[in-house]
């Protein structure tokens, strides 16, 4: 969730190529607190026409991100106590902590949905990174 509104794009199809036929990709789209109050009340096609224009601009480099509607089906979910409440920039300095401590805390394995994009692939993500992290150390002859 850039600064300037771009939402951040998931591509699922990295992770679970068979979620989705070859050549195709289910994208996810999230967007920060902000951006997500000032679009909650807008109708389906709306919300769809201005985020995929924002990410459009900025479409990371080989994403899936098809060029135009062509095909292209959508859904917007809408929970207003699910907001993601965190500030552009949030996901970065989340993804420093664990840099920040480690110099500080002997042992100290992160795992968590807030340790990677805030979802259950985050946290599964992150859960299996910290378990390597933990048989790495158990491995080396000074663990």
């Amino acid at each position: 969730m850039e600064h300037d509104g771009t939402p951040l794009m998931l591509d699922r199809t990295t992770i679970l190529p068979a979620c989705a036929p070859a050549g195709k990709s289910i994208l996810d789209l999230l967007i920060g607190r902000d951006r997500a109050k000032a679009l909650i009340g807008r109708d389906d096609e709306e919300i769809k026409r201005q985020m995929l224009s924002a990410v459009r601009r900025k479409a990371p480099p080989g994403s899936a991100l098809p060029a135009d509607d062509e095909g292209l089906f959508f859904r917007v979910y809408r929970w207003e106590e699910a907001l993601c409440m965190g500030t552009p920039g949030m996901l970065a300095a989340a993804a420093d902590i664990p840099g920040q401590l480690a110099p500080h805390i002997d042992n100290l394995f992160l795992a968590g949905d807030y340790m990677a994009v805030p979802s259950v692939n985050g946290a599964l993500s992150s859960g299996c990174s910290a378990a390597h992290e933990v048989a790495d150390r158990l491995a080396s002859p000074a663990g």
